[in-house]
């Protein structure tokens, strides 16, 4: 994983720590669409998939779960 993609991870971590939903997924924006920012479509469902890991992580650990859905 690249360093960008640890960054995005952590702040889908710190999301989901402050209670937001996965939903809130700032590449979920338009102006964070490949479209908007003119980045692949694999670059940008690299970043979306890295952040929502982030979120599903924490959310993990904060049920008590062992097991992280990607």
């Amino acid at each position: 994983m690249s360093e960008i993609d640890q960054s995005i991870v952590k702040r889908g971590a710190n999301a989901r720590a402050y209670g937001l939903s996965v939903f809130d997924n700032p590449y979920l924006k338009a102006d964070q669409c490949p479209a908007a920012t003119g980045e692949t479509l694999e670059q940008w469902q690299a970043k979306h998939s890295a952040w929502e890991f982030g979120w599903h992580m924490e959310d993990a650990i904060a049920s008590g779960e062992h097991e992280v859905k990607p």
